[in-house]
């Protein structure tokens, strides 16, 4: 938890031991920011609390190289693709093996598929992903050709810029206003990329560096 003390800035409370800080830089999903902040601050707690989180399942599993034909190969150098149609559970899939050469194996592809948790059972997620994959392999999949590796499934995983979303944020802000020389920085601030993220931290850093001048330059 994160206490605001009027004369030595922030008491924070971590696994019962009492940490003492100036500034602090909050990196974490909207929820649990929500958590740290809500003795400090209820409404900014509030706010952090509402913004929507999708859930998602992830799918690790492994395709025989033996099974693409050349244009298969070819078509597998690169970082993945997103599913473009309303009707599929499959979100997409990265080509983990091609993407991180760590993860490349001898005689198989490694691929990790994104899926809505609605119906995301892995029979209905392989039959989807024969019809993405039969057009560059020299035979017709069946199901038993993927090896399944791991699954998991993450109630909270990308947060969405829904509808009220700007009034969220616009409430974030005028509350952080309060709090000079707190930052929060995250996905659900100015875009969920990875360049987003970063691009949006910088920005409100350097944004509290002027409203406090003693502010810790990182």
């Amino acid at each position: 938890k994160i206490i605001k003390l009027s004369d030595q800035g922030y008491k924070l409370e971590v696994n019962g031991e009492s940490i003492y800080a100036n500034n602090l830089v909050i990196a974490t999903k909207a929820f649990q920011a929500a958590g740290l902040l809500e003795i400090l601050s209820p409404k900014l707690a509030q706010g952090l609390n509402s913004i929507y989180y999708a859930p998602i399942t992830l799918d690790a599993y492994t395709l025989a190289k033996s099974l693409f034909t050349k244009k298969g190969q070819a078509m597998l150098n690169a970082f993945g693709y997103i599913n473009g149609t309303t009707n599929k559970s499959t979100l997409g899939t990265i080509f983990s093996s091609q993407l991180f050469k760590e993860r490349n194996l001898e005689d198989e592809y490694l691929f990790l598929s994104f899926a809505k948790p609605v119906n995301s059972a892995w029979e209905a997620i392989a039959n989807e992903l024969i019809e993405v994959f039969n057009p560059y392999t020299n035979k017709k999949l069946e199901p038993s050709d993927f090896n399944l590796v791991n699954s998991k499934s993450i109630d909270k995983a990308i947060p969405q810029y829904n509808i009220g979303y700007s009034q969220i944020i616009e409430n974030i802000n005028a509350e952080l206003a309060n709090y000079p020389e707190l930052t929060l920085i995250g996905n659900y601030i100015g875009g969920v990329s990875l360049v987003d993220t970063i691009h949006s931290s910088i920005m409100n850093i350097n944004l509290n560096k002027r409203r406090n001048h003693d502010r810790i330059t990182l």
